[in-house]
């Protein structure tokens, strides 16, 4: 399913790409982490780079990064492989429901 500019979907995608303080995009969190585990970084501990570990880095553990009751419910679920760039999007929640 291909992700319009300025739909919810985008929306969540565009939250987890920008870091907080500055509000400056990051640069494609997910494809660093493929190009990490293509390198041979293990698979499990490039995805922690790119979702808990970087909310506590950035501030934001308490309500982002992980997939817990009481944090946002913005999640981005990916086919076979999140870290694979040509993975398809298979659904969208923002704040706990099913968009697009």
């Amino acid at each position: 399913m291909p992700i319009a500019p300025g739909t919810p979907a985008a929306r969540v995608i565009d939250r987890v790409h920008r870091f907080p303080a500055n509000g400056r995009k990051n640069a494609a969190p997910a494809l660093c982490a493929g190009l990490a585990v293509k390198s041979g970084m293990d698979h499990d501990a490039a995805l922690r780079a790119i979702t808990i570990n970087h909310a506590h880095h950035v501030g934001i553990a308490d309500r982002g990064g992980s997939v817990e009751a009481g944090k946002d419910g913005d999640v981005v679920v990916a086919g076979v492989d999140s870290l694979v760039s040509s993975t398809e999007i298979l659904a969208v929640f923002v704040d706990g429901k099913k968009v697009g």
